[in-house]
């Protein structure tokens, strides 16, 4: 790690680096900081990463850098869910006008979980509705399954338990389609619980 990134700070000071390649090569930094603890620094690359892409210049890397700091502020110790929010916005923004449905969906879902978080459920509902209809679009089974999901979380939320176990059914089904056996476990014991308290202990076993 420190000979990668002793490199990348001689990378810096080449004449040849337009401020793109310099803003990537920050960025890289950030993360090597990130993983080393150095949260401050980590924190400035990031930053720094992002006045070097503004808007218009290059998209794709300036969603990179955004989503580098969404995951600084949601997963580091300087937590800031409004900050990571206020990202993540940014990024749906960016993605809208650029028409990158498969990241705009990830985004969805991640605004979706925030607002379910805050008990805004309408919002989370709308939000994860905008995701499924991008991914069911592209048939992307994977996204579908963690839309089913988080259906099912907000109708438990609500008390409604016939919708929470239709939406787990669904996601359970497409889990499985993945051979994503860890997602299936976790989907079967929700599921078993459910019919334990809908007093069906046959099918919860």
């Amino acid at each position: 790690t420190y000979k990668k990134s002793d490199s990348l700070h001689k990378s810096l000071y080449s004449e040849e680096n337009t401020s793109l390649d310099k803003a990537n090569t920050v960025n890289k930094l950030g993360k090597i900081y990130l993983e080393k603890d150095s949260l401050n620094n980590a924190l400035q690359h990031f930053n720094e990463a992002l006045e070097l892409t503004p808007q218009g210049t290059d998209d794709s890397l300036r969603i990179r850098v955004l989503n580098e700091l969404f995951n600084f502020y949601f997963t580091s110790k300087i937590r800031d869910l409004g900050k990571a929010k206020e990202l993540l916005n940014e990024i749906v923004e960016i993605n809208l006008k650029n028409n990158t449905f498969y990241i705009l969906g990830i985004t969805y879902q991640r605004l979706s979980s925030f607002y379910r978080n805050e008990g805004d459920l309408t919002t989370a509902l709308e939000l994860n509705t905008k995701a499924f209809e991008i991914f069911e679009e592209k048939s992307e089974l994977r996204g579908m399954a963690g839309c089913y999901n988080s259906f099912g979380i907000l109708a438990s939320m609500q008390n409604d338990i016939n919708k929470t176990l239709f939406y787990f059914l669904k996601a359970n089904q497409l889990f499985k389609k993945l051979s994503d056996e860890e997602s299936q476990a976790r989907m079967c014991t929700n599921i078993g619980k459910i019919y334990f308290n809908l007093g069906y202990k046959d099918y919860a076993d």
